[in-house]
């Protein structure tokens, strides 16, 4: 018996086959076996290890959220960057951080009630930005309503936050590689105000790309940090509690 179970394991088609009843009968509940063994066919088989990629936890949803910027020590605290500030800040009160690297991007794995959460940082520079956030999506097959893009917005007072689903890019080249890479707009986004010159001792005529480019203010950051913690309740109430409350909370930041 232990020979004929041994060589079975090692048959492709029938680990495959063995996997497939493993999440089936852990999703029906109705194995009476002993964990390692499963019954198909007259047939015993031995539960497949993790490593083989097989077998996976079905009862977590999978999302991203990606925050953007532009990779590099030059950009760090620069108002186009504030979407890599949020997902740090996120991440670190949600007890992760974002350091492992795969896919074009710095991410980290977050457990946040019933969700895996991906949180991104691209490091396709800003421009680019659809590239990473489409491989991840691909590979944990994460449809579009499920993927948060944290970034800054012109045209949004300095640290008004707010949420909304779809719409056009408003010259944001980060949210057209999004939509170019996923094909769709279906998607939610996070808009962290960043204003336009013209505001404190910025004259209105200063270049746009400079401006986005040049690094926030001590007073700037400060209100920025001030979001912080209404950013944080509002993206847990997104996942627990449905967009729509979300949005209300987020929304009514200005």
């Amino acid at each position: 018996m232990k020979k004929r179970l041994l060589k079975l394991q090692n048959n492709p088609t029938i680990c495959a086959l063995s996997s497939f009843v493993v999440a089936v009968n852990r999703v029906r509940k109705e194995s009476s076996f002993p964990s390692e063994l499963f019954f198909v066919s007259g047939y015993y088989f031995f539960m497949l290890p993790p490593k083989h990629g097989l077998v996976k936890d079905m009862t977590k949803k999978h999302c991203i959220i990606a925050g953007l910027g532009n990779v590099g020590s030059k950009y760090v605290g620069t108002r186009h960057n504030v979407g890599f500030v949020v997902a740090d800040e996120l991440a670190r009160r949600w007890g992760g951080s974002i350091e492992k690297e795969k896919w074009n991007a710095m991410y980290g794995r977050i457990q946040l009630s019933d969700y895996t959460i991906m949180v991104l940082k691209p490091t396709t520079f800003m421009n680019l930005s659809g590239r990473a956030i489409a491989e991840f999506a691909h590979f944990y097959k994460i449809n579009s309503a499920n993927i948060l893009v944290i970034h800054d917005d012109l045209d949004m007072a300095p640290a008004r936050v707010k949420l909304v689903k779809g719409g056009g890019a408003g010259g944001h080249n980060g949210i057209k590689s999004i939509t170019q890479c996923i094909g769709t707009t279906d998607f939610y986004r996070l808009k962290i105000g960043i204003g336009r010159p013209g505001q404190g001792e910025i004259h209105r005529d200063f270049p746009v790309e400079k401006y986005v480019l040049g690094a926030m203010n001590d007073q700037e950051m400060e209100v920025l940090e001030s979001r912080f913690d209404p950013i944080e309740n509002g993206i847990v109430r997104f996942f627990e509690d449905g967009p729509g409350k979300a949005m209300t909370e987020l929304n009514r930041l200005k």
